[in-house]
């Protein structure tokens, strides 16, 4: 990618509220370890039905 890659640092709670404003229902959430020492949230939902 030609593009520079952005990151935010999120914590469960926030991420999850922001999720779920934005109208996704998380299925799984995840804590794995970055390559220096850096800790990835990853997550799996569905986009919830809209109105």
């Amino acid at each position: 990618m030609a593009q520079p890659r952005f990151f935010t640092y999120w914590r469960e709670g926030p991420l999850r509220a922001a999720l779920a404003d934005a109208g996704w229902a998380v299925d799984r959430l995840e804590r794995r370890a970055g390559l220096r020492a850096d800790r990835w949230l990853v997550v799996a939902g569905v986009r919830r039905f809209c109105r």
